[in-house]
C-alpha cells in the first residue's frame, strides 16, 4: 500500500465520519463526471480537446481529453471494476439524486481515483473539477 493510496484512505474515512450521508459528494466532488456515463463524456466530449488551464497537473496538460479518458478506462479494466454498474449507478443517481446511490459509485470508483492520484494526476483541478 502506498502513501498515497494510505493517505487518501484516510481522508475518506474521515469524511464518512464528519459528513455522513455527504461524504462521497463532499470528498469527490464531480470527479463521476469523468467516468463511463459521465456529464463531461456524454454533453461535452470531443476526444481532441487539450486546452488545459496552467493550474491542472502536468501530465494532464501533456494530454488530450480522449487519452484522459482512456486512462480511466484503461485502470476500469486493470481493476475489473464493472462498467455497466458504473453506467447504472450514474443513470440512477442523475435520475434520482440520491446520495445513496453517489456514496456506492464512489465507493466503487475509489480506486480508479488513487490510481489516477497516484498516476500523477491532481484532485483538484484535473479529476474533481
Amino acid at each position: 500500500m502506498t502513501n498515497l493510496k494510505e493517505k487518501i484512505e484516510r481522508e475518506i474515512k474521515k469524511y464518512k465520519r464528519v459528513h455522513g450521508k455527504m461524504w462521497a459528494h463532499r470528498y469527490f466532488s464531480n470527479f463521476h463526471c469523468n467516468l463511463p456515463g459521465g456529464f463531461l463524456r456524454t454533453k461535452s466530449y470531443n476526444k481532441n480537446f487539450k486546452l488545459w488551464g496552467d493550474d491542472c497537473s502536468e501530465l494532464l496538460r501533456k494530454q488530450t481529453l480522449g487519452e484522459f479518458y482512456g486512462v480511466i478506462d484503461d485502470i476500469i479494466k486493470k481493476e475489473k471494476i464493472d462498467t455497466k454498474r458504473i453506467l447504472k449507478l450514474q443513470e440512477d443517481f442523475k435520475r434520482t439524486r440520491d446520495y445513496n446511490v453517489y456514496n456506492e459509485l464512489c465507493g466503487l470508483v475509489t480506486p480508479i481515483y488513487i490510481q489516477l492520484r497516484e498516476l500523477g494526476y491532481k484532485d483538484y483541478p484535473d479529476l474533481t473539477r
